[in-house]
């Protein structure tokens, strides 16, 4: 994902300048370091964000820093480059002001628990995934010393006091990805065929 900024939003290569009252039918030049192909231009579209993009990808970015056990100051760089909150923002530009920074938090932590199970056997994954997902139930209360099952009891928590209905039905979608992330056919051989459907339960459901 390319890393987000205040002003520009990135597609392939090509940053879009920061917005203007006027309008031009002609798109700007290739620029001469693009890996893209010369005869393709950047869209004169602008990209539709969330109006309080650059407070909200600043408070959820901040909350992960402070909350989340990254390894080095390199992987906070990472993190902070990839861009997840950013991410919400553009894809849910009408959402709710108040509820924004919990779909930011609710994708990030996904991605985040991603990265830790990478480091696990698939076993301790399953078992670890399995609490986060009794945590976001509010079946289990979470080990407040592990991030991603206090978080994820609290985002659900705080959710479910606004709007029940809601909750529950992002929930399910929720607890399949958790499911899929943890699946022990993610690390043998796939045909495009198994991939597919892999994929299809680890994000497509979402």
């Amino acid at each position: 994902m390319s890393q987000w900024s205040p002003e520009t939003v990135t597609i392939h290569g090509y940053s879009t300048p920061p917005k203007t009252n006027s309008r031009s039918s002609t798109p700007p030049p290739a620029p001469e370091n693009s890996q893209v192909p010369k005869d393709l231009r950047p869209t004169i579209l602008t990209a539709r964000r969330h109006p309080n993009t650059n407070e909200v990808v600043k408070e959820v970015n901040d909350f992960f820093l402070e909350n989340w056990p990254f390894q080095t100051e390199k992987h906070r760089k990472r993190f902070i480059d990839e861009g997840y909150a950013w991410f919400v923002c553009i894809n849910c530009p009408l959402s709710l002001d108040e509820r924004i920074h919990w779909g930011c938090r609710l994708l990030t932590t996904g991605f985040l628990i991603d990265d830790l199970l990478d480091r696990m056997s698939v076993e301790d994954g399953a078992a670890h995934n399995m609490k986060v997902i009794e945590c976001a139930r509010g079946n289990l209360l979470p080990d407040r010393n592990i991030p991603a099952q206090l978080i994820m009891f609290d985002l659900f928590k705080n959710m479910r006091e606004i709007d029940k209905q809601l909750a529950d039905e992002l929930l399910k979608p929720t607890i399949d990805f958790l499911v899929a992330q943890a699946d022990g056919n993610r690390m043998k051989p796939m045909n495009l065929k198994e991939y597919f459907a892999y994929r299809d339960a680890d994000l497509g459901k979402g």
